[in-house]
């Protein structure tokens, strides 16, 4: 799912104003966590870094067996919808969560089993190379498109989270799994305690590795808290919002 976002650019000829590659670092490699794009109507989206994009289980047992293309939350950050792979969208709206009373709303949660199951950047900083073969672009729309995407890539920003439990030591994933919250600060301005959200089983032993700060926009920043929790869960991916 590396690079969802140019196939957005170039496919549909989409403009965005921002996107921010999320690479995760151990001692050793870089994951991709998924790439953030804020759209010109103010949506941010969030396409997963997962190598398997296939919904194993959701809170609400729907949509199992189809694949996940990307999630869409409003520009009132209020509520948000799934796209499927295909471009098919999720009629139902999902609301975010209001967490305390200091702006912060719960968007999602990822949780892995390993890191293994994210797409991979090359060891020691390096990159794979990737190519695309794009068909069905309108010629006439072709220089747009190509002015757009030149844009986009210069303004594009990396955000590299480094927890610190991934680099002290060599991680044991045995009975333990990976928990990501996505948070949304609508005062990023006020001193706050941040915590992980709705692992999904009950952790006695809970770990908070970082916590990262993605300025969106003017007074809205998208928060990543990352945990290290006892515990299994039932699949090697499992996404999480209630």
């Amino acid at each position: 799912m590396v690079f969802g976002e140019f196939e957005k650019l170039v496919e549909k000829g989409f403009s965005q104003k921002a996107f921010f590659d999320l690479v995760l670092k151990t001692r050793e490699d870089l994951f991709y966590l998924g790439g953030i794009c804020l759209s010109e109507g103010d949506r941010i989206i969030y396409f997963p870094g997962t190598t398997n994009n296939t919904i194993k289980d959701t809170p609400a047992r729907k949509y199992i067996g189809e694949r996940l293309d990307h999630l869409t939350l409003e520009k009132d950050l209020r509520q948000w919808h799934i796209t499927l792979e295909g471009g098919r969208h999720i009629q139902e709206r999902i609301r975010t969560r209001e967490i305390g009373e200091n702006g912060l709303l719960y968007w999602f949660s990822l949780n892995l089993r390993s890191l293994e199951e994210l797409d991979r950047f090359g060891k020691n900083g390096g990159t794979y190379r990737i190519t695309r073969t794009f068909t069905g672009i309108p010629p006439t729309d072709s220089i747009r498109r190509t002015n757009i995407l030149s844009k986009t890539l210069k303004s594009g920003k990396r955000v590299v989270l480094i927890p610190k439990c991934l680099q002290d030591k060599p991680f044991d994933c045995h009975n333990k799994f990976f928990h990501f919250s996505f948070l949304i600060d609508t005062q990023p301005k006020l001193v706050k305690k941040i915590n992980f959200i709705n692992p999904p089983i009950d952790c006695k032993t809970k770990e908070i590795c970082s916590t990262h700060r993605v300025e969106m926009k003017d007074a809205i920043d998208l928060m990543i808290v990352c945990a290290y929790l006892d515990g299994t869960i039932a699949h090697q991916a499992l996404y999480n919002w209630v």
